[in-house]
């Protein structure tokens, strides 16, 4: 008998559902090793789809619904107080039948009169280091290893602006890989999210909104570059009554900050990241993750049981459903959502633990404390496109930000600026109006 026909008539053999490696074996999803899809680089921004799948593979293929970002938030203006806020993100999508889209979105915001403008464009993304999206009036990518150039010419704004980061910071959860979150430790699906932070050191260019063109020299700019990795052929490798069942249940829901601290006008600035992933369909908390940065690319993560949201009226955080012992089982819904998105709360409390143990010599190591505001008219929702008609929508707010690190060493203020944001990408899709 031939090794291929006896492979195939063995009851435990690769093909068959006795297997416990087989993606029908109802087990398979419990034995499978528990790894992301591949090691993170430090250096360049290659797309990580494109990496581990490939950028030519087929559209029947492609590892839906894997995605990928290159996401800026900048302000312009003075450190306490910036005149401009910018985003600009340009986003990869793995979509069944149509392949590889990419969206690129540039938002321009007046924080004084909060008006706002949008430009968005179906382009395409480099796959070498640079990721330089092109489209027409739309151009967004690396044009050297440190510097991201920004060029976007709508019928409203234009803007064109060179930012210089500084190295990258791998962000992740410790003990996994460098540079890897798993946004579904308790459940049988991993969600793998890939993070690449980066903070610019030199911001310079031209802005020309609102009626003012603004000539740039300073201002603040971060850079995120991350990943979600979580397609069942592809990654999950398993079609097991448990994951079967716990697909649908899943709703990922994201409340973001990241912010830019200085203690003193000395000191180097750090760059902090906290968030929170909840269920929207249940309310339970599937991720909580902090960490500190510097500029030279050290990271400091915080222990995830030390992190704590609250609102400022006492509440938990505003995206988290809470039962009523008055009413029975009905959710209590305590956001502030507005037009059927999600809401970003205006005032929240932030504090987490950095260990000494985890902590490089340039980090402060001790129990941070932060709060972070956002002023009543800064409700900005913004609009990114999918594929077709087909766009999201995520609350992006720029903060203030204030607080201090406690250890036995002393006590530091803090402060300075940052952005927070609000996501709840599948109950925000909507068809373009």
């Amino acid at each position: 008998m031939k090794p291929s026909l006896r492979a195939a008539l063995d009851p435990l053999g690769p093909w068959s559902p006795l297997n416990p490696q087989h993606p029908l074996n109802p087990f398979s999803a419990l034995v499978r090793p528990r790894r992301p899809p591949g090691p993170v680089p430090r250096h360049g921004h290659a797309s990580l789809l494109f990496r581990f799948y490939g950028a030519r593979r087929s559209r029947f293929r492609v590892p839906a619904p894997n995605m990928e970002w290159w996401w800026h938030t900048i302000e312009i203006g003075d450190d306490e107080a910036p005149a401009v806020s910018i985003i600009t993100n340009v986003h990869l999508f793995a979509v069944p039948l149509l392949g590889w889209v990419t969206q690129g979105t540039v938002a321009v915001r007046d924080l004084a009169s909060n008006r706002a403008l949008e430009a968005h464009a179906t382009g395409n993304v480099s796959a070498d280091e640079g990721a330089r999206f092109t489209a027409d009036g739309l151009h967004l990518g690396f044009e050297d290893p440190d510097t991201y150039r920004i060029e976007a010419q709508a019928r409203e704004f234009l803007l064109d602006l060179r930012v210089r980061h500084g190295p990258v910071a791998l962000l992740g959860e410790p003990p996994r890989p460098s540079g890897w979150y798993d946004l579904n430790p308790a459940g049988s699906i991993p969600i793998w999210a890939s993070y690449r932070s980066r903070s610019a050191v030199s911001i310079e260019g031209v802005v020309e909104a609102f009626g003012v063109r603004r000539a740039i020299r300073a201002g603040t700019a971060r850079m995120d570059h991350q990943s979600l990795h979580f397609s069942p052929g592809a990654d999950v490798k398993s079609l097991s009554p448990l994951v079967l069942a716990e697909a649908p249940l899943i709703r990922p829901r994201w409340l973001w900050y990241h912010a830019r601290l200085r203690n003193g006008p000395v000191a180097p600035p750090l760059n902090v990241m906290v968030c929170e992933v909840n269920n929207g369909h249940t309310g339970r908390c599937m991720l909580r993750a902090a960490a500190v940065s510097d500029d030279a690319g050290n990271v400091a993560p915080a222990d995830p049981r030390t992190i704590r949201f609250v609102r400022r009226d006492g509440t938990r955080p505003s995206h988290t459903p809470r039962r009523r012992r008055s009413s029975g089982t009905r959710p209590e819904r305590r956001s502030l959502e507005r037009n059927g998105i999600l809401g970003a709360p205006a005032a929240m409390d932030v504090d987490f633990t950095i260990a000494r143990d985890d902590c490089p010599a340039s980090i402060p190591w001790g129990r941070y404390t932060l709060a972070l505001d956002h002023g009543k008219g800064n409700d900005w929702t913004v609009t990114y496109p999918i594929v077709g008609a087909l766009r999201y929508r995520a609350h992006e707010v720029p903060v203030r930000a204030r607080g201090a690190v406690v250890s036995p060493n002393g006590t530091h203020a803090l402060t300075g600026t940052g952005t927070q944001e609000a996501l709840d990408m599948l109950a925000s899709v909507t068809l373009r109006r």
